[in-house]
């Protein structure tokens, strides 16, 4: 059972004096059971008190085990030497006194307070024993003592004696096992905790020689209010500050954060988290100037606090060169689709002015070829037929003249351009589309009003080519903020990019669809589900008027 083996606390010295006195415990609880087996052997007329006084004593055992194992060791130990002088008193009071052979149980009364609690506690156990030996001895002279209910013979009193030496024996032996056995545990843990301490400290010389030598800034921070506790020189440098200015202030109070809500969004992660890796923050310093960095930190302990250790790396200019990239892949975007839309204007006029001039040059020589009365029926009818095949090529080059640069864009507007291209497209298709188009000739420049032109031409033309729809709703809303312009189908829809949940740009011409967008400066969001169509919105900023 539990309770029966040895108690073990985190602190030694509590563990070695419960140790003792279970130790003392167990000694007197054998010794004292063989003893008063053998009593009642011997003198079987007192075997009832003999057993009474066995299951006194082992119950007293028990509940003094219980105790120690809770860590009451001072009070279990008083405990044991009280029960042990009140059974020794008792039984040589029924005994006859001084003379009873369990008088001789006061030397083992004293020497079991001198191994549980020390030489003081020894003396005071010495001045009570001998002070009730006295009383009895008092007692016996006035004729007070009663007399005795238990006889000894030589044969009882020898057995006494020696199990009485052999008790005394029995307890310095178990003791003293104990407190060697406790020794080299209490060694062995002192020759493991100075391989511990060794280990750690040259973990922490590692760990300071990477700290202060690591490529990258490095500091260690309280996590609660984010007082910097030491700084590598990487982090000096970076940020502008000296070592001094750094310690004891709080990220905060030096303004590190561009964004101080950053902080605390980051805070809120390393509780949950434990560290982050590669965050991108936006750090300010000493000078003012804005960096951008990778950060990432991990909680540690330090003497008994939480503490960050952050690392930070500097790609302030990474982000420009992408940033100087990205600038120059928009402009040549730009560029590229200004030349088409220039070279479209110059192919459809050259279309009109000089195809299409050609063309109604043939249609009208042959309408009068076909007038001339000398012409034969055979030739008539080449003649309306050469009339016929040029009619039809002029409304071809028209119509793609018209695609390429629609007369109304420059004329009418935008807002005219597009009633023209729904309409023809509603004529054409024969699909229903309805519309609500507010007037924003006004707000746009010719090169913004044909992007948001061509937008709402490549959605209208994929919905006629790919969708299957029954029913199209094109609006061109204006607010005092922004231009809106939503196509919206309930065709086939097409299903999200497995890899990250964006449409299929590429093939759809939705890419050309982005990428005026942004030129614009506006924002596009596109929704599609499988079978239940597709809705395309581009939100456009403008300065203009109501």
């Amino acid at each position: 059972m539990k309770i029966f083996a040895a108690p073990t606390f985190a602190d030694e010295r509590k563990t070695l004096a419960a140790r003792k006195v279970w130790a003392v415990l167990f000694g007197l609880c054998g010794t004292v059971t063989l003893l008063y087996t053998a009593l009642v052997w011997i003198i079987p007329a007192s075997n009832t008190r003999f057993l009474a006084y066995l299951l006194a004593y082992d119950s007293s055992f028990v509940v003094l085990l219980y105790l120690t194992r809770l860590g009451r060791t001072r009070l279990a130990a008083t405990l044991l030497i009280a029960v042990v002088t009140v059974t020794v008193s008792v039984s040589a009071w029924t005994a006859g006194g001084v003379r009873a052979p369990g008088a001789m149980a006061y030397l083992l009364v004293i020497g079991i307070a001198g191994i549980l609690q020390g030489p003081r506690a020894a003396a005071i156990s010495a001045a009570v024993c001998g002070a009730i030996s006295l009383g009895m001895l008092r007692a016996e002279l006035t004729g007070h003592l009663p007399p005795p209910v238990l006889h000894h013979t030589a044969a009882s009193n020898w057995v006494v004696l020696i199990f009485l030496m052999a008790e005394f024996v029995v307890v310095q032996l178990v003791v003293s096992w104990v407190v060697r056995r406790a020794e080299e545990q209490s060694l062995a843990s002192a020759a493991g905790q100075q391989r511990t301490e060794a280990a750690l400290r040259e973990s922490e010389a590692k760990f300071a020689k990477v700290f202060r030598a690591g490529p990258d800034a490095m500091a260690i921070s309280e996590l609660e209010t984010g007082r910097i506790v030491d700084a590598n020189a990487n982090y000096e440098r970076l940020l502008g500050y000296a070592r001094d200015e750094l310690v004891g202030c709080t990220t905060l109070e030096l303004g590190i954060y561009a964004d101080p809500a950053s902080r605390q969004v980051l805070i809120d992660a390393l509780k949950s988290r434990g560290a982050v890796r590669d965050w991108e923050l936006r750090f300010r310093t000493r000078r003012g100037t804005i960096i951008t960095v990778l950060y990432s930190g991990e909680l540690t302990e330090l003497g008994g606090r939480s503490h960050l250790l952050s690392v930070i790396h500097d790609i302030t200019e990474r982000k420009r060169g992408e940033e100087r990239e990205r600038q120059a892949r928009e402009d040549f975007t730009r560029r590229l689709i200004a030349s088409q839309e220039a070279e479209r204007r110059r192919i459809a006029g050259e279309l009109h002015d000089s195809l299409g001039q050609n063309l109604i040059l043939i249609k009208n020589r042959a309408e009068l070829a076909h007038e001339m009365a000398a012409a034969s029926p055979e030739m008539r009818l080449q003649f309306q037929n050469l009339q016929d095949m040029a009619t039809q090529a002029i409304a071809e080059v028209r119509q793609i003249s018209h695609d390429l640069r629609p007369y109304q864009l420059d004329q009418l507007g935008l807002t005219r351009a597009l009633e023209a291209m729904i309409d023809a497209a509603a004529r054409n298709s024969l699909l229903p589309i309805t519309r609500k188009l507010d007037p924003v000739d006004d707000l746009f420049t010719p090169e913004s009003a044909t992007h948001l032109y061509r937008i709402a031409q490549e959605s209208l033309s994929n919905i006629l080519k790919h969708a299957r729809a029954r029913h199209v709703q094109i609006r061109l809303e204006r607010d005092v903020r922004e231009v809106r312009l939503g196509i919206e189908d309930d065709g086939q829809g097409f299903a999200a990019s497995p890899t990250g949940g964006k449409p299929p740009v590429e093939g759809l011409g939705l890419s050309s669809i982005a990428e005026r967008a942004r030129i614009l400066g506006g924002m596009l969001q596109i929704e599609s589900v499988p079978g239940q169509g597709t809705r395309i919105e581009v939100a456009v900023p403008h300065s203009g008027g109501s």
